[in-house]
């Protein structure tokens, strides 16, 4: 059981983690994010983290695990969803005005702009000097 609320909060504190939430657990990289997370999932994340600390530092600790992999797989997709509407808001808003970007730099989404913009490049060269 604790290794299965370990896996689960690891995850979840990941994608704190890649939403920009800063400190050393869960609860405090919540802290940093509150602000852009629905209430809802602040109390269900807080819930999660105060589960997990039970787990490692209780020695008789005892949940109901299918209940806390409910809230956690809730928690993981809400903030999943968060991730990839950040990730495509960060992409519009930057899109040609960061081409400096080393590759490693750039998004997965930046990186398959930038191959599409190259193939319609050399699709038009191609289409001009035929005709």
């Amino acid at each position: 059981m604790r290794g299965k609320i370990l896996d689960y909060t690891t995850q979840i504190e990941s994608l704190l983690t890649k939403l920009g939430a800063t400190g050393r657990g869960m609860h405090e990289k919540l802290d940093s994010i509150e602000a852009n997370i629905e209430f809802s999932m602040v109390k269900k994340i807080r819930w999660i983290a105060t589960l997990r600390n039970k787990a490692v530092h209780e020695e008789n600790f005892n949940t109901d695990i299918n209940n806390f992999i409910e809230g956690a797989n809730d928690v993981i997709d809400y903030l999943q969803a968060l991730l990839i509407k950040q990730q495509a808001k960060n992409t519009n808003s930057t899109s040609g005005s960061d081409s400096n970007k080393s590759w490693k730099d750039k998004s997965n989404w930046e990186k398959a702009a930038t191959i599409g913009v190259g193939v319609a490049a050399i699709a038009a060269a191609l289409f001009i000097s035929q005709n």
